[in-house]
């Protein structure tokens, strides 16, 4: 994945892929791996991960490269240690009184991006997951459009990222994708999700985490977008196939 896609902070990232097929695994084990090789501390905002303990168990595994259930008493008390130290929940559920806050009501995009300001100062976070996109609280203005909304709300998040040097991915699905006539899912593309074009324009990054078959452990990892080539990639596409028990991705089916 190296070869075609290399992360920088300061950049707005936007992955979809449809649902089930693996967009969220690759993002969080992304992160882990960001984590473990240098050092950095990243806010997690995954809204369809639930409860939080399914979120950390992962977290482990994937900085650990071990699953869960491989891991002795020892193994689980360090790796939940360095989880808990590196990774930021970008949530108010944990918080009771939130609901009776006005500002901590919906999850908008002003709220989100207060949040991760807030984890820059407390924590040093520089690298933030919205997961996903629908999840936020969307309020369009009265004479405004879905796709003027959405462009606005990019924006903002890219400039966020500019000012800040920090780093947002936002993981969005895509439109309902037809299958072929073997039942395959169509791979979709950046244009194809649901609401505005400004996700592919907008975006410095673009990625497409593709499962055609839900049940196969390969995965197609499309770097659609790439603003500044070839310092940060290419245009171009690697399979991964996935491993349980090392919590990683290898190129082959082999060990």
């Amino acid at each position: 994945i190296d070869g075609i896609f290399k992360p920088y902070q300061g950049e707005l990232i936007v992955v979809t892929g449809i649902p089930g097929g693996g967009k969220s695994l690759f993002v969080n084990w992304a992160m882990a791996q960001l984590v473990v090789r240098h050092g950095v501390k990243v806010g997690l905002g995954s809204y369809e991960t639930y409860p939080p303990v399914r979120a950390l168990r992962f977290l482990m595994g994937a900085c650990a490269g071990k699953a869960f259930d491989l891991m002795d008493y020892d193994e689980k008390v360090e790796w939940s240690k360095f989880v808990d130290a590196s990774f930021i929940l970008i949530d108010n559920k944990g918080d009771p009184t939130a609901a009776l806050r006005a500002e901590e009501k919906f999850r908008t995009v002003d709220w989100f991006l207060a949040k991760c300001h807030d984890a820059m100062l407390r924590y040093g976070a520089q690298w933030f997951v919205v997961d996903p996109w629908n999840e936020l609280e969307h309020a369009k203005g009265r004479n405004e459009s879905e796709h003027e909304y959405i462009s606005k709300a990019i924006h903002k998040m890219r400039t966020f990222c500019e000012m800040t040097r920090s780093t947002i991915i936002v993981v969005a699905h895509p439109r309902k994708m037809d299958r072929d006539h073997k039942g395959a899912y169509q791979m979709p593309g950046l244009y194809d999700i649901a609401g505005s074009s400004a996700f592919f324009n907008r975006a410095d990054h673009g990625l497409v985490v593709h499962r055609a078959v839900r049940s196969s452990p390969k995965v197609m990892i499309f770097c659609e977008k790439v603003r500044h080539q070839p310092e940060t990639g290419v245009v171009g596409d690697v399979t991964l196939v996935w491993d349980p028990r090392r919590m990683t991705y290898t190129t082959t089916t082999g060990d």
